[in-house]
């Protein structure tokens, strides 16, 4: 079994249902955005990486109220390219933080190498 090393590895499981059509796109933009950020050390510095992130990808911080729009993530449809900030704070985040948890709890991934 391959360990797990960077940020972007608890991105390889998706979540069964999305905010709006631009959130998976986001999505895939921040796995590429992790791809040599170390796993988190502490399950609270997630958050913080993930809002960082979001800022830096939309240009908007992750506590906007409402969904905005980036002609980035729009590939067709009504609600292409919208970002549901929301579902990024209550479903992506803590969905994400059970999976760092729980990878911890596996034995992929040796305590001492989680932020290596």
């Amino acid at each position: 079994m391959t360990r797990a090393k960077h940020l972007s590895d608890l991105f390889a499981v998706e979540p069964e249902t999305w905010g709006l059509r631009g959130d998976p796109y986001l999505w895939n933009a921040m796995k590429e955005h992790f791809s040599i950020t170390p796993l988190p050390g502490a399950s609270d510095q997630l958050p913080v990486q993930v809002a960082a992130a979001f800022k830096l990808l939309t240009g908007k911080p992750i506590e906007v109220k409402d969904g905005f729009h980036l002609e980035k993530y729009a590939q067709g449809g009504m609600s292409s390219g919208y970002i549901t900030p929301d579902w990024w704070r209550d479903e992506a985040i803590p969905f994400l933080s059970r999976a760092l948890v729980e990878l911890q709890r596996s034995k992929t991934l040796a305590p001492n190498e989680w932020n290596k």
